[in-house]
């Protein structure tokens, strides 16, 4: 299959920002399965942020080229952040929140997004305090329905726990059954193996919501959850009604469960269409956002050249002048200065910053490209930090570092003086 994007120059290309492909994360594989289906739909999509794709999808990895292309083409590429990245880390004109799950459950972050960000949630787990019927949905459904079912064929005598986010050393073995056998994310099988495992269990205990739970399901393997997880009712009920799953608290609930578990496969099946209908609207809602941006943006151009004074806007994070994969209203270049910190240490990124001219860093662009935990300082007009993880950081330099619209007077490695420039 072909990794090209397919080229469609009527319209404004995508960005999907996602970590290196790995199928033990529902997630992560929805994100590239999103860009997958664009391409494969006549869109124009590429991952951003990692060069680790699955060679069977069409993922094609944003380059240099590619970014350079949109900007000669003067289109307006639409980012799509997971809700795992807080703020606008590129930088981008239009931006999309896809909420794959509850906002800071994972990062303890919020999206801190900009008031003209759309927002489309995966399921209604997700939606909070918010009323489903006032937020927009974007359901990709990447569960295989051919390996996950049920086999006639084998005994339902396993019991299993799952364990991925919540402590490991929280989990009292002895609540179970003897010979109940830990399926844990720290020891990942692969999706075949995983689903022969299933086939066999009689029922799955687990401290959080996972796409193993509901693939356990469409396996004829009914779920608990424990309430010491944080859940104070079965999730996916929007979808399965009180169908294969109960909380550990309910009386007869594995009972229960057992008995109804034999329905939610049908129903994942029947879902697999809800993708299909759902799209036009991401579609034409994201392409609107990105022609606005490209309408305000060609007045502003034209309003600078002809002398008039172009009207000011408040600044938002969709707007700041020269932020990362943002063109600016003219066609000068900001000159900056590109800090690697692959190492993640704030005390060299600190010795270079505080080595360049106090009267010289009020005319540049400082981006810091880090990889450190530790929170970083707010963006300002001149000092912009970038976040990623190591494995991801020789791409995410690539793609900075590429950036048209700023002319690197330096880029220098975290402890290296600045002095000088």
């Amino acid at each position: 299959m072909s990794t090209s994007a397919s080229p469609h120059p009527a319209q404004h290309p995508y960005y999907i920002y996602a970590p290196a492909y790995r199928e033990t994360s529902a997630g992560i594989v929805v994100l590239h399965t999103l860009c997958h289906e664009l391409n494969s739909r006549g869109h124009e999509a590429y991952i951003v942020g990692t060069a680790v794709v699955n060679p069977a999808l069409q993922t094609p990895v944003l380059s240099a080229q590619h970014a350079e292309s949109h900007r000669q083409r003067g289109v307006v590429p639409i980012v799509v952040y997971p809700e795992v990245v807080s703020g606008n880390p590129l930088g981008a004109q239009v931006c999309v929140r896809y909420i794959l799950n509850t906002i800071g459950r994972l990062t303890g972050q919020p999206l801190n997004e900009g008031e003209d960000d759309l927002i489309f949630y995966y399921s209604q787990n997700f939606i909070g305090d918010k009323k489903k019927d006032e937020v927009e949905y974007l359901y990709l459904p990447v569960l295989d329905t051919n390996l996950f079912k049920p086999d006639p064929a084998k005994s339902k005598d396993k019991t299993f726990v799952f364990q991925y986010r919540y402590p490991l050393e929280k989990i009292d073995f002895s609540r179970f059954p003897p010979g109940t056998e830990l399926l844990s994310m720290a020891n990942p099988v692969s999706l075949a193996e995983l689903a022969a495992k299933l086939q066999t269990g009689k029922v799955l205990y687990s401290y959080e919501l996972s796409a193993v739970c509901v693939e356990a399901m469409m396996c004829g393997c009914p779920v608990i959850f424990m309430n010491e997880g944080g859940l104070r009712e079965t999730p996916d009920s929007f979808m399965f009604g009180t169908n294969g799953s109960a909380m550990a608290n309910e009386r007869n609930g594995l009972l229960r469960a057992a008995a109804t578990v034999g329905v939610v496969h049908p129903i994942v099946t029947s879902q697999m269409g809800v993708f299909a209908a759902q799209l036009p609207w991401f579609v034409e809602s994201t392409q609107a956002a990105s022609r606005k941006v490209l309408s305000r943006n060609q007045a502003t151009v034209v309003s600078h050249g002809s002398g008039q004074k172009a009207e000011t806007q408040p600044e938002t994070a969709s707007n700041r002048p020269a932020s990362i994969g943002q063109a600016p209203a003219t066609a000068s270049l900001t000159p900056g200065i590109l800090l690697l910190d692959p190492a993640g240490d704030g005390q060299q990124i600190e010795q270079s910053l505080q080595s360049i001219d106090a009267d010289r860093v009020k005319d540049l662009l400082v981006v810091v490209l880090t990889t450190q935990d530790a929170a970083v300082p707010e963006w300002t007009p001149r000092l912009r930090y970038l976040k990623t993880t190591a494995k991801e950081y020789p791409a995410v330099v690539e793609a900075v570092a590429a950036h048209k619209e700023i002319q690197w007077l330096r880029i220098a490695e975290a402890g290296t003086s600045l002095a000088g420039l």
